[in-house]
C-alpha cells in the first residue's frame, strides 16, 4: 500500500530582535534541512512554506514572486562559519545584507524562500505569506489564541485596563490575519500546489 502525503511546514521563530546567526539558524538552516527531507519522500504529494508578508518589506508593492537578493543562502551559512560576531557586524554594515529590512528575521525568511525554490526539485511547492497572525476569526471558537505575545498581548493588556496608551505612526496602519484564516489558506495552497502542479 503506497501512502500518499501532503506536507505542510512552518520553520522559524519570530523573534524580531535576535542577532543574525539566531535567525539564520532558526529560519534558514532549518528551512534547508526540512527541503533536504522533503527530497527523501517519494510520495510526497505537495509542500507548503510558510513565510511571512514581510520578508520582502522593503519594496512598496509586494507581489506573488521571490525576488532577487544581493546575497545567497549559501554564502550566508558560509560567512556566519567563516566570520566571529566583530566581524560579522562589519560584513553586515559595509555589504549592507539586509538591503533595507528592519531586521535579521525578515532577511532570514527572505533567504529562505531562496532555499525553498532552489531545492524544491520535482515537488509542488506552494509558500504563503501571512501577516501579523492573531487569535481566531471563527474557528475552532471566535478568539481563540494559545500566546500572549505580540498584539494579542497587547490587547489583553489593553482589555485589562494595565496598558493605557501606545505609541504609533498615525500613517502606519497594521496588517493582522486571524489565525483560522492562516490554516484555511495552507490547506487550499496544499491542494492547490498539487492539482496544478
Amino acid at each position: 500500500m503506497i501512502f500518499y502525503w501532503h506536507f505542510f511546514f512552518a520553520l522559524g521563530d519570530v523573534k524580531f530582535n535576535e542577532p543574525l546567526r539566531e535567525a539564520v539558524a532558526h529560519n534558514l538552516v532549518g528551512t534547508k534541512a526540512m527541503m533536504q527531507l522533503c527530497q527523501d519522500m517519494p510520495h510526497l504529494v505537495s509542500l507548503v512554506h510558510v513565510s511571512t508578508a514581510y520578508a520582502f518589506c522593503q519594496y512598496g508593492d509586494i507581489e506573488e514572486k521571490i525576488y532577487p537578493m544581493k546575497c545567497q543562502p549559501e554564502d550566508v551559512i558560509q560567512t556566519l562559519n567563516a566570520l566571529n560576531d566583530q566581524q560579522l557586524d562589519e560584513w553586515v554594515k559595509n555589504e549592507h545584507v539586509l538591503e533595507g529590512r528592519p531586521n535579521y528575521y525578515t532577511f532570514a525568511k527572505a533567504l529562505a524562500e531562496h532555499i525553498v525554490l532552489q531545492k524544491k526539485g520535482d515537488i509542488p511547492v506552494a509558500i504563503v505569506r501571512p501577516s501579523i497572525v492573531l487569535s481566531t476569526y471563527e474557528e475552532p471558537v471566535p478568539g481563540w489564541i494559545d500566546t500572549f505575545n505580540g498584539p494579542g498581548g497587547v490587547g489583553i493588556l489593553g482589555s485589562l485596563g494595565i496598558m493605557r496608551i501606545g505609541d504609533y505612526e498615525i500613517d502606519n496602519s497594521p496588517s493582522f490575519t486571524p489565525v483560522d484564516f492562516c490554516v484555511n489558506l495552507i490547506l487550499a495552497a496544499a491542494w492547490y500546489a498539487a492539482k496544478t502542479r
